[in-house]
């Protein structure tokens, strides 16, 4: 081979060179259209407030179709630059024009708010039978569920001063917050030495060392990972407590009588239905320290402490290519249906992925659904080890809701954040069930049984306590300020009720808290993971029960996007989400870890 062929063959094994492709939205920070695009919509959200504010009760259906339809066109404009200014940013957050585009980004966003917010205002306030006259007209029915979604929060829409004011108080408040932890955390490195010498990581790698087979390694590559956060504790405990005091203030100002009320109403699920679910989740904590004991035995340990939750069981755990995780996840989506494996090929093959390490890179992994005209992103972090093969496998499930749901409008294109995660996790069990199948050694199958148990708590068990940890940290707030122990305690608690007596929390793993962007950019998002994990389960045993048949009703169900309540979609595909539901998604992670338990003997 020619030294350029064997580039190529060296980025093809690895993630190395494995970079998504913006240029269709913009070249780059200077990109002239950019700058036309700024302009072009603040001109447009100026115009259409001056034609249309204060005078929507006058619209007749036509007319109302017309200007939501604007809207949508205006919002879209907003949304290709919000795009491209956070994915570019995700992508390479040291580049200080980069940074500077997505400030602006977010002004016009606050700006475009403020002189906009009249509209949900207005809505909120027409009769029954003004709105209902809308429908008569195409255009406004296809915006029909944003509209009665909007009139849901009536109660708690203040007036358009108000809003608008709120609006552009954001900017420099929660807006400002999120910002600095984002800026933080992307610009933090971890100096440490695994053996190999010492140099700076980034945060993806770090937390990959979570799963090395050495558990000084672990040790050390946690305390040191944590211990950066700990040192600057102070600014991300100030954050934490402003975005808590912020949504307090707006509770209150609002009319919400609980933290999580406008989280679930924006999800449209009942309080009643959360609670159940949390509760389920939380009465099944033991099944969780069972497998931890297991583990534990099989390791000869005689307890796991925090840093040993995702340490191999194998002398030395399958290393994966890139190419290896593609075909894997590929042919994982193939079995369950050609459309999705289709589908998810695109992102491959089109350069919609980005999943080199690299630093001033997002740690984390993210799809990214732009709108509904446009490809979705992939941001992932790919190191070769198994649990980021099954995170590729996650980030496509959203990709492919997305792609499914592009006929939705962009208000109904995202599915609320209780369905948001079917499509991921059913991708996650997909794999799973590939590879358990074909693996005949069983050692090897123990591993690969205990990783897909981990990632089933992981997404079951452990979401549920950031959710408790979260709801205990904003109740909490509303006594005053909490120090940075105040918070690091409640999180240990949190945690401690998991953990039980099957596993020794690290004094480090206090600090846990302080690297998590959902308590920073999504309040209370976490338990949607919950919600995912334990309705895809129970899509999962729909589909072994009744086959191909089932197919067509699941695709279908992403194709709804967020058109329909999450109860009703479900009742669709045969799921009814009751307590007893919850607890059957339990006992299917219950008979995997009884499995395991047979494994160790």
């Amino acid at each position: 081979m020619l030294d350029n062929e064997l580039t190529a063959q060296a980025a093809q094994d690895s993630a190395n060179g494995i970079r998504w492709d913006l240029t269709c939205l913009y070249t780059g920070p200077e990109d002239p259209n950019l700058a036309s695009d700024f302009t072009l919509a603040l001109e447009r959200v100026a115009d259409f407030a001056a034609r249309h504010k204060g005078r929507v009760a006058a619209l007749t259906p036509p007319q109302a179709g017309a200007m939501l339809r604007e809207y949508e066109e205006i919002s879209t404009l907003q949304w290709k630059i919000g795009t491209w200014t956070s994915l570019a940013y995700a992508a390479d957050a040291r580049n200080e024009a980069i940074a500077a585009s997505l400030a602006k980004a977010r002004e016009l966003y606050s700006q475009a708010d403020a002189r906009t917010s009249f509209l949900s205002v207005e809505i909120a306030a027409l009769p029954d039978s003004a709105v209902e006259a809308w429908w008569s007209d195409p255009s406004a029915s296809r915006m029909k569920r944003w509209v009665q979604e909007t009139r849901k929060f009536r109660k708690h829409i203040l007036s358009e001063p108000e809003e608008r004011l709120a609006s552009r108080k954001d900017l420099t408040g929660k807006a400002a917050a999120s910002q600095l932890f984002d800026d933080l955390s992307n610009s933090l490195s971890f100096p440490f030495d695994d053996g190999t010498g010492l140099r700076d990581r980034t945060g993806a790698e770090m937390l990959a060392f979570s799963r090395h087979p050495d558990p000084a390694v672990r040790k050390a590559a946690n305390e040191a990972f944590l211990g950066v956060y700990e040192k600057n504790g102070l600014v991300f405990a100030h954050v934490f407590n402003t975005l808590a005091l912020d949504h307090q203030v707006d509770c209150e100002i609002r009319g919400y009588s609980h933290p999580m009320q406008r989280t679930h109403m924006g999800n449209s699920v009942d309080q009643e239905v959360v609670d159940a679910m949390m509760r389920a989740t939380r009465e099944n904590y033991p099944v969780a320290q069972r497998f931890w004991r297991a583990k534990a035995k099989l390791m000869g340990l005689p307890k796991l402490t925090s840093t040993d939750l995702y340490a191999p069981i194998a002398e030395k755990d399958r290393k994966f290519s890139w190419n290896d995780a593609v075909s894997e996840v590929m042919g994982a989506y193939r079995a369950f249906s050609p459309e999705l494996e289709r589908l998810a090929k695109d992102f491959v093959d089109q350069g919609w992925i980005d999943a080199e390490t690299r630093p001033g890179k997002d740690d984390g992994a993210f799809c990214s659904g732009s709108w509904p005209q446009h490809h979705p992103y992939i941001l992932l972090n790919f190191t070769g080890q198994i649990r980021d093969v099954f995170t590729l496998a996650h980030e496509l499930g959203h990709g492919v809701h997305y792609r499914r749901s592009a006929e939705q409008s962009l208000f109904t294109y995202d599915a609320p954040l209780v369905l948001a995660e079917t499509a991921s996790v059913f991708g996650e069990i997909l794999l799973a069930r590939k590879l358990l199948a074909q693996e005949t050694d069983p050692v090897a199958r123990r591993s690969l049984l205990c990783s897909r148990i981990e990632d089933a708590l992981s997404t079951a068990y452990r979401q549920n306590v950031l959710t408790e940890f979260e709801l205990a940290a904003h109740l909490g707030r509303r006594d005053g300020q909490l120090s940075r122990d105040e918070i690091c305690q409640k999180w240990w608690d949190a945690n401690a009720a998991l953990y039980g007596e099957a596993v020794e929390m690290r004094p480090a793993y206090r600090w846990g808290w302080s690297y998590i962007p959902h308590f920073i950019h999504t309040r209370f998002y976490c338990y949607a993971y919950t919600f995912g994990q334990l309705l895809v389960l129970g899509l999962y045993q729909r589909w072994i029960e009744e086959g191909d048949a089932f197919v067509p009703r699941f695709l279908e169900l992403l194709s709804k996007g967020g058109s329909e309540d999450p109860a009703k979609a479900c009742e669709a595909v045969g799921i009814k989400l009751d307590e007893d539901f919850w607890r059957a998604g339990h006992r299917a992670i219950e008979a995997l870890v009884k499995e395991f338990e047979e494994a160790v003997g």
